[in-house]
């Protein structure tokens, strides 16, 4: 069958213009991007890097995110700071003088197993409870 596309006919369209015209589609056309997100209100590790510069901002958000493994499974330490905090742990420093995130049961990680960014968020929101 042919139909005529403006002033050219079927043989005459490329490939592509053929698979347009009769509407069929690739498997790259099903794909629908997401919605853009709703601005909702700041999460803690926003309302964190307040007052950093962008590029410091970022890597405090990139360093929260990396995971850690915690008692044999993958942890971002963003995650095991909040689980931390929730639980009631609490800034405390050890005799050398580095900085733990202890539980009320004794447990605690060190300030060399989170990193100080973890640190510092962790002591972030004990002070804002």
């Amino acid at each position: 069958m042919t139909t005529i596309q403006g002033n050219r006919t079927d043989e005459e369209l490329s490939p592509e213009e053929q698979r347009v015209a009769s509407g069929t589609k690739r498997i790259g056309d099903t794909y629908v991007s997401p919605a853009p997100l709703a601005p909702s209100e700041p999460t803690t590790v926003d309302a964190f890097v307040v007052g950093k510069s962008p590029m410091a901002a970022k890597r405090a958000k990139n360093t929260l995110n990396i995971s850690v493994r915690n008692k044999g499974r993958l942890i971002t330490r963003r995650a095991l700071v909040d689980a931390k905090v929730a639980a009631g742990s609490e800034i405390k420093y050890s005799k050398s003088g580095t900085r733990r995130l202890q539980a009320a049961d004794g447990s605690y990680l060190d300030e060399s197993q989170i990193g100080k960014t973890a640190m510092d968020y962790a002591e972030y929101q004990i002070d804002g409870r």
